[in-house]
């Protein structure tokens, strides 16, 4: 009950606090959106986004 008052959501995802929800064809699943970006040289990853 804290944690909804502290994020001011209405639903939180007891297991992971960081994943939203989202609707989608077979009803609303907690989703995440991560965005990354690679070396083009090497191929690593040098920056991710967590949203």
């Amino acid at each position: 009950m804290r944690l909804l008052t502290e994020t001011g959501k209405e639903k939180i995802n007891s297991t992971d606090i960081d994943a939203v929800n989202a609707k989608g064809r077979q009803g609303i699943h907690a989703i995440h959106n991560c965005q990354a970006g690679m070396d083009e040289k090497h191929g690593l990853i040098v920056h991710c986004i967590r949203k």
